[in-house]
Formats: C-alpha cells, structure tokens, sequence
C-alpha cells in the first residue's frame, strides 16, 4: 500500500522508499539519511495527494454550487395560488417564445389587454407562427397566440386569473402536427379550475392531415369535457367570430 501511494510520486521526481525499504522499516530503526529523506518524501506526498488536494477540489465545487446558486429560482407554484400571486406580483409584460433563438414574437400579450374581464380568450398552444397567422378574431379578442413550455402556460394563466371578472371563454388553438399529450391536459384541467369553459380547435396545413389527426383530438376532449369549436358554433354562441385563412 505505502509503494502504491507513493508511485504516482516518482513521475514528478520524488524519491520515494522501495518495497524492501518498507519491510526492513518494521524489523529496525532506520537512521540512514537516504531513508529519512524517502519516508519524508512520502509523507509529504501522501499529505498533498489525500489531504490538501481533495479539499481543494471540494472548495471549488462548493464555490461553484454557491455561484449557481446566486439567483435562486422560484418554484412553480399550483394552480389554485395563483391568483394570489397574480395580486402580490406585478403583472409580466410579455414572454418570448423560448424556441427561437432571438425571437421576437410575443407569446402572451400585453396586460393593457388584460385589465377586464375578457369574453373570449383564444390561446395558440404549440402552435406555429404561420398558423397563428391564418387566424383572425374580432378586435375584442384577447389572443395569446403562441404559448410554448410550461412557463408560457403559467404566465398565461397568472394573466387570466388577474382579470377582475374573470374570463368566460377559452379556445384553445392546436397543432395538427402534434398529439395531444399530458400538458395538454394539465393546462385544459387549470383553465377549467379557472372556471372558464375551455374549447378546442384544430389547425393543420393542408385538410389530409388534419382528418388523420381531429379522431384523435376530439376524443381527447370529449374526455376532458371540453368544448369541440370546430364548427365555431361554440364561438357563435359566446358572440364572437373568426376567420380562417
């Protein structure tokens, strides 16, 4: 074990005691000088190698943990504070889409939008720019049209619940291009706990793949009793239209 410890040693030049050195050291008192200085050596190798240099390494570590750890990031909270935090916290001006490196297109709107209670709210869930385009509501229409992640999703939901009477109705507008997984379904449940009713709308390129995907979409909001807006009578019902282009 002492020549293992020490081996590493002889690559930078230190004199370090031999395997016999080692066992004649048990049987006698060794009072040459060349024995001295190798035990010494090997000593103060041992002391570098497990004593200085691992608290070394961890000072670094707690000091780079500290570093990170600077700015502290809140939890997300559930969905029944947030309102309370809508009251605490000033309300955020807007959120990027955080796909694009640089984007500028907003992806909650503004709060002067948000200072009433809004009778229709349509969201853009994961839904592209081009399509988001092809929409248009009535100038009444609160959108947010391109809500990507889960902090878009809180974000729009800290907006809605900052409304003072609330909102009525939400259409939520989706990408054919994907299915509809559990954060679709999480964030549906929190609009609904909003006591919003919550409609679904589905959007895709060209009609082929949307008669693939709609089966798929429909029975998911059948299942989470949600409003099928495809044939926008929903929409009508609430007083408000739109167009698709």
């Amino acid at each position: 074990l002492a020549v293992a410890l020490g081996e590493a040693a002889t690559w930078v030049g230190f004199t370090m005691p031999a395997a016999e050195l080692v066992c004649a050291t048990g049987e006698s008192l060794q009072s040459g000088e060349l024995e001295r200085f190798q035990w010494g050596a090997w000593l103060l190798w041992v002391v570098l190698i497990l004593g200085v240099f691992p608290r070394l390494l961890l000072l670094l570590f707690a000091m780079g943990q500290l570093w990170r750890l600077r700015k502290p990031v809140p939890l997300p909270l559930p969905p029944n504070w947030l309102v309370l935090q809508a009251q605490l916290c000033p309300p955020t001006v807007g959120v990027t889409d955080a796909r694009g490196k640089g984007a500028q297109a907003p992806v909650v709107a503004a709060s002067e939008q948000s200072k009433s209670g809004a009778a229709l709210v349509w969201v853009g869930y994961e839904l592209t720019q081009a399509l988001a385009e092809t929409l248009t509501f009535e100038p009444s229409v609160t959108a947010f049209p391109q809500v990507d992640g889960r902090g878009a999703q809180t974000q729009v939901l800290m907006q809605l619940a900052a409304l003072p009477q609330g909102v009525k109705r939400v259409l939520l507008v989706c990408n054919a291009q994907l299915t509809p997984d559990r954060g679709f379904q999480r964030f549906a449940v929190e609009l609904k706990a909003q006591g919003a009713q919550v409609g679904v709308l589905l959007l895709a390129q060209d009609e082929t793949q949307w008669k693939t995907q709609a089966p798929m979409w429909q029975a998911q909001a059948q299942a989470l009793e949600l409003e099928w807006a495809q044939n926008s009578h929903w929409l009508e019902e609430g007083g408000s239209s739109w167009e698709h282009h």
